[in-house]
């Protein structure tokens, strides 16, 4: 007994060399639809008739409303008036491991779950972390004119400093810090608002100097090269205090900066610190002081301490 079979294929599918083409007899790569059946049946199509196609190349690329995907994308989506639905799914909270098993780094959901309390909102998200301890943060928008925080930078000091001053001359050569925070590429108008705790006084209870302790404060933008002076230091004058304790006081302050990086990589702004004493009345002997008292026997007077928050638009 013999049996035969007959495969029918559809009047609009067409095998070509170089390809299967639907609706086409000019397919444009290995698989090509042309819902419209608008395109030639020879030669070369243009961007407008393949509008509707869907269209898989040789190179293994996709092509949804064009028949040439940019030669970088795997998959290329092109429309003047529709957009792109990516899944919507309610998540738990930001390291929701169960709604989605394994969900692969990487992965963009849009979350339909608002939940302050949980630290979760309705939006784009994307998992940061690993497929079996996902991190689901979110695809940020922005208005132009709001900033919103970038990132933190602290420091301690790890030295005390101790110096000596004749006369009545200020001293601003000593450094207390050397404070460096990155500012990001392509932001236009970054702002930095630093605040600073540092303790300094006289290096002993004998001598009671009558002076101001303080800071001055500059600034680099070319890797340390050159400082300019910014707006933010402080002076402080010495309390008069009994023989037998010290005089140390804690000079604080704010900076407030705005800094531009237009350029496509990390720019790197140094702040330095550096003590600074101005005597009311002339000493011919030298009178010793110290800044960020570190590990001795006074420490409870404070470390010298910096944090500056990096806002962005």
């Amino acid at each position: 007994m013999k049996l035969f079979f007959t495969i029918l294929f559809p009047a609009t599918m067409c095998f070509a060399q170089n390809g299967v083409g639907i609706n086409t007899t000019n397919p444009q790569g290995v698989f090509h639809v042309d819902p419209l059946k608008n395109n030639p049946s020879s030669g070369n199509i243009t961007l407008s008739q393949s509008k509707d196609d869907f269209i898989i190349t040789e190179n293994g690329a996709v092509g949804i409303g064009t028949h040439l995907p940019d030669a970088s994308s795997i998959l290329d989506i092109q429309s003047s008036n529709k957009g792109l639905l990516v899944p919507r799914i309610a998540l738990t909270d930001r390291l929701d491991a169960t709604t989605i098993t394994s969900p692969s780094k990487g992965l963009i959901i849009y979350n339909t779950t608002n939940d302050v309390t949980k630290d979760i909102r309705e939006g784009l998200a994307v998992n940061t972390g690993a497929p079996s301890a996902p991190i689901w943060e979110y695809i940020q928008t922005k208005e132009a004119s709001k900033y919103s925080l970038e990132n933190i930078f602290t420091e301690q000091a790890k030295n005390s400093v101790y110096f000596s001053v004749t006369g009545t001359s200020t001293s601003n050569t000593n450094n207390l810090f050397d404070f460096s925070v990155e500012i990001p590429p392509n932001s236009i108008d970054a702002k930095l608002i630093i605040n600073y705790n540092i303790p300094g006084g006289p290096a002993d209870e004998v001598v009671k100097p009558s002076a101001y302790v303080g800071t001055i404060i500059s600034k680099s933008i070319d890797g340390g090269n050159t400082y300019t002076n910014v707006t933010g230091g402080n002076k402080i004058p010495l309390k008069v205090l009994p023989s037998d304790l010290l005089n140390i006081e804690i000079i604080n302050g704010q900076i407030i900066d705005t800094v531009s990086n237009p350029s496509n990589v990390p720019l790197i702004v140094h702040y330095k610190f550096n003590a600074y004493v101005e005597q009311f009345v002339s000493s011919a002997t030298p009178v010793f002081y110290r800044f960020n008292i570190i590990n001795e026997q006074d420490s409870s007077w404070g470390v010298g301490a910096i944090t500056a928050q990096l806002y962005l638009k």
